[in-house]
């Protein structure tokens, strides 16, 4: 169903400082033409959760008490997030928020997710925010 566009004009003294009338329109198409498409490598799992392929692998060696042990990550598995997860997002500086926001939406601990997502290429952090936006609309 289509709606009315709606527009939305900068007031007088507003475009006075900009220094030329200013005005958005929006074109309101129903709810599924706003929605973030998926990843087309992305695959969406039965109990709602969404994997994603990653496109380079991420290695890192984890050291312990009883030893090291070499990791790898090839995918990441993203799930919906809910309230806490949303007040630890908000508590995160600026910097953290996107590292915070991937773990709590792979339940990866925080600290293992900033080795992950510092070796991840642009394109695997990209797809997994749109994962994230998919999975919060």
């Amino acid at each position: 169903m289509k709606t009315e566009p709606i527009v939305i004009e900068a007031d007088e003294e507003a475009a006075a400082t900009a220094g030329s009338a200013q005005s958005l329109v929006i074109e309101e198409d129903g709810a599924e033409a706003k929605r973030t498409k998926l990843p087309e490598r992305a695959v969406r799992n039965d109990d709602g959760s969404v994997t994603l392929p990653l496109i380079k692998k991420v290695g890192f060696t984890v050291k312990s008490s009883t030893g090291s042990r070499r990791e790898e990550v090839a995918e990441l598995t993203f799930h919906e997030l809910g309230g806490a997860d949303l007040r630890i997002m908000a508590q995160a500086s600026d910097d953290m928020k996107p590292v915070v926001a991937f773990a709590r939406a792979t339940r990866i601990a925080t600290n293992r997710m900033i080795v992950i997502f510092d070796q991840m290429g642009s394109r695997d952090i990209k797809a997994g925010g749109d994962i994230i936006s998919f999975l919060s609309e």
